[in-house]
Order: C-alpha cells, then sequence, then structure tokens
C-alpha cells in the first residue's frame, strides 16, 4: 500500500510536533527532499527576524530600487495596463466607501453579462474595442460603467445600480438622474 504526502509524516526540527510531509515546504537538500522546519514554524521565524531587522530590510530595499528603477518603472507600468479593470473598479470601490454607502463586489464583465452591451442611456451598441480612457482619442463610444443613481445622490455601488453606457453619455449625464 502507497501511502500519500498526506499521510506520510515527520518531525519538525523547531517545534519538534510530528506532521504531515504537505505542512513541510520543498529543499531538495533536505531529508525527504523537504526543509527540516514546518511552514508554520518558518513563518514564525522570519516573521521574529524581520521584525529585528526591519532598518536591513528596508535599506536593502532601498538600495535594489535604486539599482532598478527603470526595471520597477516599466513593471508598474506593464501592471497598469494589464489591470486597468481592476484600478477602475478599486477606484470606484474606494469613492463609495468615502462616501459611507453600500458596497458590493462585482466586475464590468458581471455587468456586461446582466445588462448587455447597449447603452442605457441612449440605448445604441457600445464599442467594446474603443478606449476606455478620456484621454484616448475615440473613447467616446467606449464602455464607461455608469451609476444610475449617483453616489453624490446616495446612490449604491451594487450590480443593480450600475448600467453599462458610452464614455461621452455618461459624462454628460454628469450625477443627474435619469427617469
Amino acid at each position: 500500500m502507497m501511502l500519500t504526502t498526506n499521510q506520510m509524516r515527520k518531525t519538525c526540527g523547531s517545534c519538534k510536533e510530528e506532521k504531515a510531509f504537505s505542512e513541510f515546504s520543498k529543499n531538495k537538500s533536505g531529508k525527504y527532499g523537504l526543509r527540516s522546519d514546518c511552514k508554520l514554524c518558518r513563518k514564525k521565524s522570519y516573521k521574529e527576524w524581520s521584525e529585528k531587522n526591519k532598518e536591513k530590510i528596508k535599506q536593502k530595499q532601498k538600495s535594489w530600487y535604486e539599482k532598478n528603477q527603470e526595471r520597477s518603472r516599466q513593471s508598474r507600468k506593464k501592471w497598469r495596463k494589464n489591470n486597468a479593470d481592476l484600478i477602475r473598479e478599486n477606484n470606484r470601490r474606494r469613492e463609495a466607501l468615502l462616501r459611507k454607502t453600500k458596497v458590493a463586489n462585482f466586475t464590468d464583465k458581471q455587468v456586461i453579462e446582466k445588462y448587455g452591451t447597449l447603452c442605457h442611456i441612449c440605448e445604441k451598441q457600445i464599442d467594446m474595442n474603443a478606449p476606455r480612457h478620456s484621454a484616448v482619442k475615440g473613447w467616446q463610444l467606449g464602455l464607461h460603467i455608469d451609476h444610475v443613481i449617483p453616489l453624490s445622490k446616495n446612490g449604491t455601488h451594487t450590480i443593480e445600480n450600475v448600467r453599462p453606457s458610452h464614455g461621452i453619455c455618461n459624462v454628460q449625464k454628469n450625477n443627474n438622474i435619469l427617469l
């Protein structure tokens, strides 16, 4: 009979408790290909070390950043480009939280799945390939997520209170409530 990694056991070198193999990180040079201390002890040990060495860590991070500023800048730029939807959603959530209104988790994709790709204001098709940022040419027919009852008028940030719209329709609507 073959044992699984959860059935095979090993004693942690730090806490001296017998634990399943799955409780240990991998280490090719260690016995059974695992670290001598369990994940929990390793985490605790690192936390203690980092508390004692905050200044050393901060200095190392600063040094790395100084040597890799351009690389870091490019990495952040790439992340922002690849996560534009996440940034937009976080900004909308932040505004709603600052206004102390009801906030629910949803994505632009969920709004489109629920309400389709027709602008709820002018009832024409939204160009899903058009840019969404108003600083980019052609943004007017791109997708914006509009709060039917604006946050400034005690609207909620829930999927029931948002609809897809053209960028230009949303901007022209401003914070009005359509009848």
